[in-house]
C-alpha cells in the first residue's frame, strides 16, 4: 500500500490507468500531451510514417506497480488495495487502520474558533497560511495542547496540518485547535475515536458579559450608607 501510494505521487501509473485516460481523452488528442489551439491543424500535414511511428511508441508497455501483500490485512482489504487505484481510493494503511489522505474539522473554545485541514505529508504544521507553530505559541504547554491529538492517534509526522484561527487569546486558540485537529483525525479514521476521547471534549464555557449597574458580570459596586 505504501509503495502504491508513493508511486502514484511520483507519477508512475499502470497500463490500465493509461488506457482509461485514452478512452476519456478527446479524439484529437491521441497522447498525453496537452492540446493547444495553435497545434490544431498540424496533424493534417504530418507524414504517415511519422504518425505510425508515434503510435508504436505510445503502445509500449508501461511497467505495472508491484504490490507486496501485507499479512495483517484481511482478504477483502488485500483485494481493494491491489485492484483499486490510489487516486480513487484516497486511503492508506497506517498503525493498523485505514486513514483518509485528506480530512478536516473545526472546534471552539471561549471566544476562539479554529479550522483544521490535514493532508498526508511530512508532518509540518502551518498556522494562518504562513506562521509556524513555534512562532504562534511561545509557551510549551500551548504547543502540546495543539499537537497532542497526533501523539494520541500515533500519526505524528504522517499528516501536514493547516490551522486557521480567529478570535480569543493564545490559550483559547490552542484549545480550539486541539479540538479541531482531533475531529479532523476522527474524520480521517473513525476507528480512533477511543484513543482521541480526551481530545474531543470541547470547552463550551463562555465569559458572561457585564451586567448593568455592576462593575462586571458578578461584582457589584461598594455600598456606602452615607
Amino acid at each position: 500500500m505504501e509503495a502504491a501510494w508513493l508511486a502514484a505521487e511520483a507519477g508512475i501509473i499502470t497500463k490500465k490507468e493509461i488506457q482509461t485516460q485514452v478512452i476519456r481523452a478527446p479524439s484529437f488528442s491521441p497522447d498525453k500531451t496537452p492540446f493547444l489551439i495553435q497545434d490544431l491543424f498540424q496533424t493534417r500535414n504530418r507524414p504517415l510514417e511519422q504518425h505510425v511511428q508515434q503510435q508504436s511508441q505510445a503502445e509500449k508497455p508501461v511497467p505495472i506497480i508491484k504490490y507486496e501483500s501485507d499479512p495483517n490485512l484481511g482478504p477483502v482489504e488485500q483485494i481493494l488495495s491491489t485492484n483499486t487505484p490510489a487516486d480513487v481510493r484516497k486511503l492508506f494503511w497506517h498503525a493498523g487502520a485505514w486513514w483518509r489522505t485528506i480530512a478536516q474539522g473545526s472546534g471552539t473554545c471561549c471566544r476562539s474558533t479554529a479550522w483544521v485541514k490535514i493532508i498526508r505529508g511530512s508532518g509540518q504544521v502551518i498556522v494562518n497560511n504562513n506562521e509556524d507553530v513555534y512562532w504562534r505559541w511561545h509557551r510549551f504547554y500551548n504547543r502540546m495542547d495543539v499537537l497532542e491529538p497526533l501523539y494520541l492517534a500515533n500519526v505524528a509526522g504522517t499528516f501536514d496540518v493547516y490551522i486557521a484561527l480567529s478570535g480569543g487569546g493564545t490559550s483559547g486558540q490552542a484549545k480550539a485547535a486541539r479540538v479541531a485537529l482531533a475531529r479532523a483525525l476522527l474524520d480521517s479514521c473513525p476507528e480512533c475515536q477511543g484513543t482521541l476521547a480526551s481530545a474531543l471534549v470541547e470547552d463550551i464555557r463562555q465569559k458572561m458579559p457585564k451586567m448593568p449597574g455592576r462593575i462586571g458580570a458578578r461584582a457589584q459596586r461598594k455600598w456606602r450608607k452615607r
